[in-house]
């Protein structure tokens, strides 16, 4: 019933014209590329979830697809902090080092959990005040503000 559920769900992403990556994120994992940053997706959503948002939102631009932590059943979820430390092993940086970015209060938690060095929250689907009080580092209401970003990846305490 599970991949029946998914089935409706990709179905109505498809039809939605809101089915597209956040305001600014193209340009974000762009500079990422461009820097040679190491990155990577850690996401609760099963293999079918990934391979379809890989195809319709032409994510290996961007991700390699075996880098991809994803829920397969064989490592606890969020807010456990496997995923992420998976996350980091898969590509080859210490979590302490890595920046995570989220916007759930279960993905905050399993970054915290796992020891990132930095959590940045953003406010999608809670405001700001909430993600602070959930442990964030600091907040950002979407990718669009480049410079900012760029002085969060280097861990630029001015902001």
């Amino acid at each position: 019933m599970e991949e029946e559920k998914e089935i409706i769900y990709r179905g109505l992403c498809i039809e939605s014209e809101d089915f597209k990556l956040a305001d600014g994120l193209l340009r974000f994992l762009d500079e990422l590329v461009s820097r040679g940053i190491p990155h990577t997706i850690a996401t609760a959503s099963a293999w079918g979830n990934v391979k379809f948002f890989f195809e319709h939102l032409c994510l290996d631009k961007w991700f390699r697809l075996e880098n991809v932590v994803y829920n397969d059943g064989a490592i606890r979820g969020k807010p456990y902090p496997d995923i992420y430390l998976k996350a980091a092993e898969a590509i080859k940086v210490d979590i302490a080092d890595c920046v995570v970015f989220e916007d759930a209060k279960s993905g905050i938690e399993s970054a915290a959990q796992a020891g990132a060095g930095k959590i940045v929250g953003v406010a999608s689907m809670l405001d700001s005040s909430t993600l602070m009080n959930l442990g964030v580092s600091i907040t950002v209401e979407n990718y669009d503000d480049i410079d900012r970003l760029n002085r969060i990846l280097q861990c630029d305490e001015t902001l």
